[in-house]
């Protein structure tokens, strides 16, 4: 998982809670009377989300009496987390912990899914998605994603390098390819098998946005022929539905921002006094 501090988990808090409960004040709520919270799906989810949630809860001084464990297959009814604390501080946090859970839960369930449709006609292939998560959630939303079975296509500029058609607009030398950060492997997206062609051999990964399966399948037999060690990834409008065509033309690399939006789960949380 990636660590998600304490600082940016109170600043999601306080987003939402601020400086005052006005409807607990208005009702005159009596700060020291316990309560619980219990987090439960209405429908089967991959669980994600829940150590997330769990600590925002803790950081409103409650206890974690229960929490699903990550990455579990859940039935519709059951329990994701509960929670106990002083009522006055639950209703501060549980609206938060439990969006959290419903996008966490809907992002790692159509991984969960995606990947399976993939690897049934493709063992070997990864499923990773891109940067163009919600701006502001991309720690929630990697969670989820790793949770579900995939992994992140890149956490961002910083941590890999990948050559877009918009970088060499302004780049006249391209012969530098690998000459610098060898450590790193070097990526490239290619418009087409013949521009492809001309980096085969001197890149690690070969990247198509939006060819079309028929053509993809004969790219990679004539890339895969020059260059056996290239990896090829496909991005571009790949989701649900198209996922397993573009699976059989066997790529290595399977890109995708889909899981990112999907509708979120259907969490419920039950408050109740103890």
């Amino acid at each position: 998982m990636l660590y998600i501090s304490d600082e940016e988990l109170l600043k999601m808090i306080y987003e939402d809670a601020g400086a005052v409960d006005l409807t607990a004040e208005y009702l005159s709520l009596d700060g020291t009377v316990l309560g619980e919270v219990n987090f439960f799906t209405r429908e089967d989810v991959v669980c994600a989300g829940v150590k997330t949630a769990g600590r925002m809860c803790e950081l409103m001084g409650a206890n974690i009496v229960f929490e699903a464990k990550e990455s579990l297959h859940v039935k519709a009814g059951e329990t994701l987390l509960r929670v106990q604390g002083k009522g006055v501080n639950l209703l501060r946090v549980y609206k938060v912990a439990q969006s959290v859970l419903e996008y966490s839960c809907a992002v790692s369930t159509c991984t969960s899914k995606m990947v399976n449709i993939a690897r049934k006609v493709c063992p070997d292939v990864e499923i990773v998605t891109t940067r163009k998560h919600i701006v502001g959630a991309k720690k929630i939303s990697l969670n989820a994603v790793i949770s579900g079975g995939g992994l992140p296509h890149r956490l961002g500029l910083y941590d890999s390098i990948l050559i877009f058609p918009q970088y060499t607009v302004f780049k006249d030398d391209m012969a530098l390819v690998h000459k610098h950060y060898k450590e790193k492997k070097v990526s490239i997206e290619a418009e087409s098998l013949e521009q492809a062609l001309e980096y085969v051999k001197n890149v690690d990964i070969i990247q198509f946005d939006k060819l079309t399966p028929e053509a993809l399948k004969e790219a990679i037999k004539v890339l895969k022929k020059a260059n056996q060690n290239v990896l090829i990834a496909v991005a571009g409008g790949i989701n649900m539905n198209n996922i397993e065509t573009y699976a059989k033309t066997q790529p290595d690399i399977i890109v995708t921002s889909a899981p990112y939006f999907v509708k979120p789960a259907d969490v419920g949380a039950k408050m109740s006094r103890v």
